[in-house]
């Protein structure tokens, strides 16, 4: 099997060397390193086509003609950490995070540089109560002191309406501008603030802001550096998306919710195969359960050996629901 390899360019060479010792001590042994620290040479070696499966690039020379193929992602560094990129004044930590599990030699590297704990809530299938149930794990976090910050990184968002507080902040174009270029510097100013805080709620879709996905992860993943919060809670789109991926490979817990019918017993099963590769803890809940009714997903979980964390009912107030899961969080 070919061996992974990451390829950094950048001019300073002060830097090449810092980074360079702390990246070979922390990815796996198999992972091969490359740096170039000249801007001229890179143009020329890559004239001829090359692969790599990470390109650690600066700003200033992403903009020159190459031929790389990315096999896997690219990480931009810049001197302020805007415009989608990291700041490689602020330490490799961002990017081990950003290069994930799958690069780290120690797979609890990322959860002991991060002391802000990600948990990403996603669901089987629609209907099953996540934003409740999500909201309301939030709460039962911040009921423990802890400090939490929800954030919806759903395309079109409506979790304004299941919040009990009297004055909800909403999400400006100022806000849309600065998720867009990165800059997070006042961040606390930016987010509303209840029982938890929460990343205020656009009025239309992501889209019509020209925010996507991976502006919402990168300001994720700059919070969760910054030590503010000790949960930052992502409620994910209903379903699998391969941009999940960002998210729950820096998660340290995933809530996967679902349906106690039989479409939603088979849905949760097949979800649970494919977020079987993240070495997150997983919890699985059922939403709007109804004990008058036959429980398949409990049935078919067992016969998989897994098990429900919790059942919320059906009516259950937002300040009952996810006491258990709160607490398998907490002690874990």
């Amino acid at each position: 099997m070919a061996k992974k390899n990451i390829l950094i360019v950048t001019d300073d060479e002060e830097y090449a060397n810092l980074i360079e010792g702390e990246l070979a001590f922390s990815v796996k042994n198999d992972i091969l390193i490359n740096i170039i620290t000249d801007k001229n040479y890179f143009i020329e070696y890559t004239k001829e086509y090359i692969s790599v499966d990470v390109l650690i690039i600066e700003e200033h020379i992403k903009s020159s003609v190459y031929n790389v193929h990315v096999n896997d992602k690219t990480i931009v560094l810049g001197e302020d950490g805007r415009n989608g990129c990291i700041n490689k004044y602020d330490g490799v930590e961002f990017i081990l995070t950003e290069l994930g599990r799958e690069y780290i030699s120690d797979g609890d590297k990322i959860q002991n540089i991060n002391k802000t704990k990600i948990i990403c809530t996603m669901s089987a299938c629609g209907g099953c109560g996540k934003t409740f149930n999500t909201l309301s794990l939030c709460d039962k976090l911040a009921n423990e002191e802890k400090k939490v910050l929800y954030v919806d990184a759903e395309n079109v968002q409506n979790f304004d309406e299941l919040l009990d507080e009297k004055d909800i902040k909403k999400a400006e174009n100022k806000l849309a501008i600065e998720l867009s270029v990165g800059n997070f510097e006042n961040s606390e100013s930016i987010f509303g603030h209840g029982r938890f805080d929460y990343l205020p709620q656009f009025s239309g879709a992501l889209s019509m802001y020209q925010l996507s996905i991976s502006n919402i992860f990168d300001f994720v993943s700059r919070i969760s550096l910054m030590h503010i919060y000790d949960y930052i809670v992502v409620e994910l789109e209903s379903g699998f998306r391969d941009n999940f991926n960002m998210f729950l490979n820096m998660a340290s817990f995933i809530v996967l919710y679902s349906l106690q019918s039989k479409i939603g017993a088979t849905r949760a099963e097949k979800m649970l195969v494919i977020i079987s590769e993240y070495d997150a803890e997983k919890f699985i809940v059922c939403g709007r359960y109804d004990s008058s009714k036959e429980d398949f997903l409990s049935e078919r979980l067992e016969k998989i050996g897994k098990y429900l964390c919790d059942k919320v009912e059906e009516g259950e107030r937002i300040e009952m629901a996810a006491q258990k899961l709160a607490i398998s969080i907490l002690m874990s």
